[in-house]
């Protein structure tokens, strides 16, 4: 990896939203909680494909994924002897696995309409449930926003959200989110044309319950590594670090997803002999990316992914090792300079 220059004018990220286009991902989210001797332990890893099926006048498209190769182990301390983790673990994976999972996401990655976990006519198990939401959370996860503005080199910025009233009855929650443009880089035997941004965010948010009884608050502290591809409009690699602290209890989490895109089929040549001339704007139209249907046509969420393996990283990279469930997180090679987008986001600060 080496870097290169910034423009001045910036430059602005932002994902490809192209009808037809599919990314691969492979994700490891892995989450440590509890006091000494009571602690949970969660490990969820799998790959993901997911297609673009079109985008709506507000430029908000329709995203369809699915889930394969799903991994999943849980442990559940002193409630070992009353949860049936084989049982979870199996029901989880057969609602999941293969399933289609429908939401929305704009180009700057905020994604809504995301399903929550649910069970077809009738109850879901709490333990089901639990193992559902982890899943589908690191899904959500992988799908990280990029700032809005063109960032220039160096920049740094801040938001705050407050909810709540501090020092009252209820519930007080702050974040603050603290993020850095390190700069854009490209990879030593990737095209020329590619170039990977790097922006680390870090989050610190405290919540506080008060009551008449007193207060609990909670503590969270999150640092995040993101490497964007300018170009291909779509996040590489997604790496983060966590802890909370809830009295006694600390939980700490590592996550990371990468991402490829598939490369388009090249399209059939067609030989006609009509002379009606078919818009851009008309529903049936190939090339058409409105959120009209073209009359007979299917809902755009029906259609089935064409079954094909994890691509390679897009544009000549190469393609990265894949972590399984029994393998770290690595946390970073000290011989890599600070601030290269291949060098995973586990701060050790940040488990502090």
């Amino acid at each position: 990896m080496h870097e290169v220059e910034t423009p001045a004018e910036g430059v602005t990220l932002a994902y490809r939203l192209e009808a037809g286009t599919v990314l691969d991902g492979h994700v490891l989210d892995r989450e440590s909680s509890g006091a000494a001797g009571q602690g949970l332990n969660r490990t969820a890893e799998f790959d993901v494909s997911m297609i673009i099926k079109g985008a709506d006048d507000s430029g908000t498209a329709f995203v369809k994924a699915r889930i394969k190769n799903l991994r999943l182990n849980m442990s559940f301390g002193q409630m070992s002897d009353f949860v049936d983790a084989k049982a979870v673990i199996s029901a989880a994976q057969s609602m999941v696995e293969g399933a289609d999972i429908k939401f929305r996401m704009d180009a700057r990655g905020v994604v809504t309409d995301f399903p929550k976990a649910s069970a077809a006519g009738g109850e879901l198990d709490p333990m089901v449930e639990m193992a559902l939401e982890a899943i589908l959370g690191a899904l959500q996860r992988s799908i990280h926003p990029v700032p809005p503005e063109a960032l220039t080199a160096g920049a740094t910025w801040e938001d705050q959200k407050v909810t709540g009233r501090k020092g009252k009855l209820g519930r007080f929650k702050e974040t603050t989110t603290s993020s850095v443009f390190k700069g854009l880089f490209r990879p030593k035997e990737a095209a020329s044309d590619v170039q990977l941004a790097l922006v680390q965010q870090e989050d610190k948010t405290t919540t506080v319950t008060t009551t008449k009884e007193g207060g609990h608050e909670v503590s969270n502290r999150d640092t995040v590594n993101l490497t964007f591809d300018v170009n291909g409009g779509f996040a590489r690699r997604v790496q983060a670090v966590g802890t909370e602290v809830d009295g006694p209890s600390t939980t700490t989490t590592r996550f990371e997803a990468r991402w490829s895109r598939r490369p388009k089929k090249a399209a059939p040549s067609v030989t006609s002999t009509s002379t009606s001339t078919q818009k851009i704007g008309d529903p049936c139209d190939p090339n058409y990316v409105g959120a009209e249907l073209c009359p007979g046509a299917p809902d755009p969420y029906t259609d089935d992914f064409e079954d094909a393996p994890v691509a390679s990283p897009a544009d000549g990279a190469t393609a990265p090792a894949q972590p399984k469930a029994s393998e770290e997180v690595p946390a970073g090679d000290p011989d890599t300079p600070a601030g290269d987008p291949d060098t995973p986001a586990a701060n050790a600060d940040a488990a502090k």
